[in-house]
């Protein structure tokens, strides 16, 4: 049971939770399946930029990258609480074995939490923790992001946005919270009031970071800057093309014609000059076309996401 201090705050973690769990399901749900993992890529980046900015001793950014793919592509290191996850990611990170302390307790704890919303709460909180106690040598921090990152996908509530920049949101405001004595009860998730503050700022922030990105996303507010970099960059009849890729998530390569107000071999021109710019991909000749997502569009099509 929470401390008497952190009464007020012990209910709002619930709501925040909740919050999460809500904005975090309508992203997925807003952002085809196909432009999902178009943008994974330019989110890996985001978050690994964002991971190196919060730490003095950051980890080389290829490197992170890396580290985060292998996690979104499944591979199974254990509960992300769990010492096996925990010194996996730190090896392949730094290399070696920087283990200096006892996981044992830590893992005991965080990867047996019952419930989905007590579940999400552990994520902050297990974080707060993994930062306290230091088990490692060095690298906590890019540690428990990834712990962070691979909990909340595997609630399925992480894929499409960046746990660092919503730490990295306010990073005055993280560093103290961070830093102040957390203790928790026998739950992990429920303690003194640095710990639930932190907390506290961890959701508040998830919460910023998916709405900022559900906005960016916005076919209003997205569609107009694919149409402005057409105009600039690509041939007349590319963003009807665009468009309806990025809608639809992927456009069968007969409708092309249908879409853009040409004959056929200039509707085949078009899609051709698409995929040579690295902006439709498909798995085969004749396979729909699917969006790619090049460095040289993801700036002016996302953004502030860097």
């Amino acid at each position: 049971m929470a401390s008497d201090p952190a009464e007020p705050i012990y209910g709002r973690l619930h709501d925040l939770a909740f919050d999460l769990v809500k904005e975090a399901s309508g992203l997925s749900a807003a952002v085809p399946p196909k432009l999902a993992e178009a943008l994974a890529g330019i989110i890996r980046l985001a978050n690994a930029r964002a991971s190196a900015a919060i730490d003095p001793e950051p980890v080389e950014i290829a490197v992170h990258v890396a580290v985060e793919q292998q996690i979104d592509a499944g591979a199974d290191h254990g509960h992300p609480a769990s010492a096996a996850f925990l010194g996996w990611a730190w090896r392949e990170l730094y290399g070696g074995d920087g283990l200096a302390g006892d996981l044992a307790g830590f893992e005991s704890v965080y990867t047996v939490v019952p419930g989905r919303f007590r579940q999400v709460l552990a994520v902050p909180a297990s974080y707060h923790r993994l930062m306290q106690t230091r088990p490692f040598l060095r690298g906590e921090g890019p540690v428990a992001r990834l712990m962070a990152h691979a909990a909340l996908t595997r609630l399925e509530i992480g894929a499409l946005w960046s746990v660092s920049r919503a730490l990295a949101r306010d990073l005055p405001q993280y560093r103290e919270l961070v830093a102040a004595e957390g203790k928790s009860d026998e739950t992990g998730i429920f303690g003194n009031q640095a710990l639930m503050e932190f907390c506290r700022f961890f959701l508040t922030s998830a919460i910023a970071e998916v709405r900022a990105l559900r906005a960016l996303l916005d076919p209003a507010e997205l569609l107009p800057r694919v149409e402005q970099y057409c105009r600039e960059e690509l041939p007349e009849g590319s963003y009807a093309v665009l468009r309806e890729v990025i809608l639809r998530g992927e456009l069968p390569r007969a409708e092309v014609e249908t879409v853009v107000p040409f004959r056929e071999r200039k509707a085949r021109q078009i899609s051709s000059a698409l995929r040579e710019r690295g902006l439709l991909v498909s798995s085969g000749v004749r396979a729909p076309l699917r969006i790619a997502l090049p460095d040289a569009v993801a700036a002016r099509w996302f953004p502030g996401l860097e």
